[in-house]
């Protein structure tokens, strides 16, 4: 602040002067180099404002409380909601010297090069509002979020939201055994292309956005909130039509070739509708699988395609309160029979279902407070290991995943 030609603004709450340490040396130097009468005659020209404080407000003279040395007699009040005080300004012909004997003149010229000008009529601005060549873009623009890791015939896959390019995410994806980014053809590429956006907004916060399999990608596009397809580096192509739907929790169901997924359709002057449906990725028509409930997560096919398994959950609950796994039997064509809730609700919540290449049903689920492991197997659900940690997380985004399995199940 010794350099500084800036006004400095004190604000004050209940009727007392809220120390500023920026107002310090500024005042010390002011008042400390200059004679009480030398002060008053500068008041009166409206160069340095000095006033008398409130009774029972005084500062002692000399103290180093608040706001630094004042002179003897020279006090301050608190004025409305803030004390303004102006670095002086040189009259004609005149110099005030500065720390290392930088001066300054009115005209604003610099006699020493260590100091800046000391300018009059500097524009004032409220705190945080100083102008700075360090922007947001310039703190984030290379700090790019991962998310959504996926394992898909020998290749790892993953988004890249990018503040580069507005916040755009891309699937990426790299062979497993050499990490080097490549498309199906072996060259280095995003498999996302511009200017699609691999995000969803069911449920607001969104996930699940994409799913694999072998050379096709299927993604929810943000723009639009459309399912897309993609193959071997082709130009995405749109798999559902143009209305308000929005899909999440993408899930490839290999055994009959269609994606499963949340649905939130929106409609003017109704609450959005959660379903789960699947969607042919031959371009046919979406298929609902099972609704009634406020919202819907994570389906689950189990490897043979007998079965089905999903969370659903209904308001004032969050995910994480009351949600219910719940298993149905599929028949020939996919369509999912009465369900039965094998795990959650009534104050207890289930997290991930997952099945492992055995066919068992797991799942993360706290009857006993905590969020353990729990396998659901011929009708018996068991907890497989019990301990007082948590193995899930809030499910505040589709496809927030915990656990999984190797090769050997």
């Amino acid at each position: 602040l010794w350099h500084s030609p800036c006004t400095v603004r004190l604000e004050s709450t209940s009727g007392r002067v809220k120390p500023c340490a920026m107002g310090t040396a500024l005042l010390n130097k002011l008042c400390l180099s200059r004679p009480r009468s030398r002060l008053q005659r500068e008041s009166e020209r409206g160069v340095i404002v000095v006033v008398r404080p409130e009774k029972g407000n005084r500062r002692r003279a000399g103290s180093t409380s608040g706001l630094g040395f004042l002179p003897h007699g020279v006090h301050m009040e608190h004025v409305s909601r803030a004390l303004m005080y102006r670095a002086p300004v040189p009259g004609p012909g005149r110099r005030y010297r500065k720390r290392r004997g930088a001066a300054y003149r009115r005209d604003g010229r610099r006699h020493d090069d260590t100091c800046d000008t000391v300018r009059a009529g500097m524009k004032t601005l409220p705190f945080g509002t100083w102008p700075s060549p360090i922007t947001p873009d310039a703190i984030v623009a290379d700090t790019v979020r991962l998310s959504a890791v996926s394992l898909d015939a020998g290749r790892i896959g993953w988004l890249e939201g990018r503040p580069g390019e507005g916040g755009r995410n891309v699937l990426v994806q790299a062979d497993v055994r050499t990490g080097a980014r490549a498309d199906a053809t072996g060259r280095p590429a995003d498999v996302t292309p511009a200017p699609f956006n691999v995000r969803s907004r069911v449920h607001e916060y969104g996930g699940g956005a994409c799913a694999v399999s072998g050379d096709r990608v299927w993604f929810s596009n943000d723009a639009d909130g459309r399912i897309y397809v993609q193959v071997a580096g082709a130009a995405p192509v749109p798999l559902t039509a143009q209305d308000t739907a929005r899909f999440g929790d993408l899930v490839f169901d290999p055994v009959r070739r269609r994606l499963l997924a949340v649905r939130e359709s929106h409609r003017e002057g109704a609450p959005p509708v959660n379903d789960l449906v699947s969607v042919s990725i031959a371009g046919g028509p979406v298929r609902v699988l099972a609704s009634g409930h406020d919202f819907f997560a994570a389906p689950a096919p189990s490897p043979d395609g007998r079965r089905l398994a999903w969370l659903a959950w209904d308001q004032p609950d969050m995910p994480w309160d009351g949600a219910a796994l719940w298993l149905a039997e599929l028949d020939r064509d996919g369509v999912p029979g009465a369900p039965v809730r094998i795990a959650g609700g009534s104050g207890c919540a289930a997290f991930q279902p997952a099945w492992s290449p055995d066919g068992a049903l797991w799942c993360v689920t706290d009857p006993d407070g905590w969020w353990n492991l729990h396998r659901w197997r011929d009708g018996a659900l068991r907890c497989m290991y019990r301990a007082e940690h948590e193995f899930g997380k809030p499910l505040w985004q589709l496809g927030t995943t915990t656990f999984g399995f190797d090769a050997a199940g």
